[in-house]
């Protein structure tokens, strides 16, 4: 599995879609933002590989999205991870390897690194579990945004 293009969900994909089918909100989205030089990839793939068999194991996680770019001999990613309620993102926030890994990104890999946690309020396009009709998310939208 490369690394570069991560897409991993519980659900099938709509035949004609890529994209990370979601429930309908609420759930929780991890926005991870990362710089890091080219040096080190073997083992930065490698902590990353083990992080990704370990967090499709856990209670709770909904799938992952991830976009990396090469630019001036540096990776810059960006991914979320999904989960369906706080007490299954804390308890992968909490997890002994997970933690020991991101004690040693943090140490090894990263130039800089932020990790923002937000609540899914609304989704609407492409993938949607529930209210697969184009009228139902919008309708959904008003609400939210009125």
């Amino acid at each position: 599995m490369k690394i570069a293009s991560t897409h991993h969900a519980l659900a099938d994909l709509k035949p004609d879609s890529e994209l990370l089918r979601t429930p309908s909100p609420p759930y929780y989205a991890v926005i991870s933002t990362s710089i890091r030089p080219m040096e080190g990839s073997a083992d930065y793939d490698t902590v990353m590989e083990a992080m990704i068999r370990l967090v499709k194991e856990m209670p709770g996680f909904l799938g992952a999205e991830s976009s990396v770019e090469l630019k001036d001999n540096k990776y810059y990613k960006v991914s979320t991870v999904y989960w369906r309620d706080l007490k299954s993102l804390s308890a992968w926030r909490h997890d002994a390897a997970h933690v020991k890994a991101k004690e040693h990104g943090a140490a090894h890999f990263y130039l800089e690194h932020n990790i923002r946690v937000c609540q899914v309020i609304e989704h609407y396009g492409a993938n949607l579990t529930d209210c697969q009709s184009k009228r139902c998310a919008y309708e959904s939208r008003e609400s939210l945004l009125d």
